[in-house]
């Protein structure tokens, strides 16, 4: 054994410093043996409440993350509450029902640990097979010739534009998807196709929406035609239902005001008498925009934030309208629509 004592510790090594220096024999020290001991210690396991999600089918969990999106939105004040009378048109319904999955899905792939799946897996291909599953279901549906009386139909286009608008930064294919495709079959489904309340919040939706895509492109839209406002019983019934109105004239306004301008040479319309005309009816339309505005503003203020998004379309239609007189000089000596303060 080792010569070193507790004062001379043995530094290791055959032989040791310290025998070396003591001219002794040294003997290695026996090696201690270490001992492992394993402890079991069991933790009662915390259910996750996404527990019930994970063993679902991708597609339910998708259906499921639709319906809340649905009561995110606000497109209309009842479209919240949709979920109870839309499930039983999605189960009768295939392409709505892809339709409704794909966007589900969709709104998945913004999460961020939507990252970490394989990209064939991934939520958002889902959604984009989900969308081409829904878009073939739907053009077969449309050969028959029950297609525009049923509400599946008409949800499912306007649901598939509102895919589009998600998934594309510009919005140009849902702005042709809104034009050619649920403009066409809502003018064509008839008042029928809005008779019960499914019927009236689709219409509802596609009215705001198609109002705003009129005024963005600055294109004329199905809804300037009164006779199609009457044959779906259009009643302004709040202050947002009113000033949606407005932008639906303001758009086709808007539209003949720069066909008409170009249509006439620039060294004429300085005395053109056309141009005295248009100059009076956007005086007019402005004098109608502000008499609704003053008639209701106690309505306004008790809408809450349809209220509130009501005043704010007000003051983008007044800006709208007085922003087309800058783009050409020969308003200089005519009476046209200004801002107030």
């Amino acid at each position: 054994m080792c010569k070193a004592t507790h004062q001379e510790k043995c530094e290791g090594g055959i032989p040791c410093e310290y025998c070396i220096r003591m001219k002794k024999h040294c003997q290695p020290q026996a090696v201690a043996k270490s001992g492992l001991t394993f402890v079991s210690h069991s933790v009662p396991q915390q259910r996750s409440k996404l527990q019930p999600q994970i063993s679902d089918k991708p597609d339910s969990v998708y259906l499921k993350t639709f319906f809340l999106f649905l009561k995110r939105c606000e497109f209309t004040p009842e479209f919240a509450n949709l979920g109870t009378d839309f499930l039983p048109l999605i189960q009768t319904c295939a392409p709505l029902r892809e339709a409704t999955v794909a966007i589900g899905a969709l709104e998945i792939s913004r999460a961020p640990s939507a990252r970490s799946f394989d990209e064939l897996q991934s939520p958002y291909h889902f959604a984009l097979k989900s969308y081409s599953k829904s878009l073939t279901s739907l053009q077969l549906c449309l050969q028959s010739p029950d297609a525009l009386h049923c509400q599946g139909v008409l949800w499912c286009t306007l649901l598939l534009g509102l895919f589009e608008l998600m998934v594309e930064v510009s919005g140009g294919q849902w702005a042709k998807h809104m034009l050619y495709g649920t403009s066409r079959i809502f003018q064509l489904s008839g008042a029928g196709s809005r008779s019960d309340y499914l019927g009236s919040q689709s219409f509802e939706t596609f009215r705001l929406l198609e109002g705003n895509r009129a005024i963005l492109y600055g294109e004329d839209t199905v809804l300037s035609d009164y006779s199609c406002m009457d044959q779906y019983g259009m009643i302004a019934s709040s202050p947002l239902d009113e000033i949606l109105t407005f932008m639906i004239k303001i758009s086709s306004l808007s539209k003949s005001f720069f066909d008409q301008i170009e249509s006439i040479p620039e060294d004429l319309r300085q005395s053109h008498v056309d141009l005295d005309i248009l100059a009076a009816k956007s005086c007019l339309f402005q004098y109608e925009l502000q008499s609704w505005h003053s008639q209701s503003s106690v309505s306004i203020k008790s809408s809450g934030p349809y209220g509130k998004l009501a005043l704010a379309n007000y003051h983008a239609i007044q800006l709208f309208l007085c922003r087309n007189f800058t783009f050409y000089d020969c308003w200089d000596t005519r009476i046209i629509p200004v801002l107030t303060s």
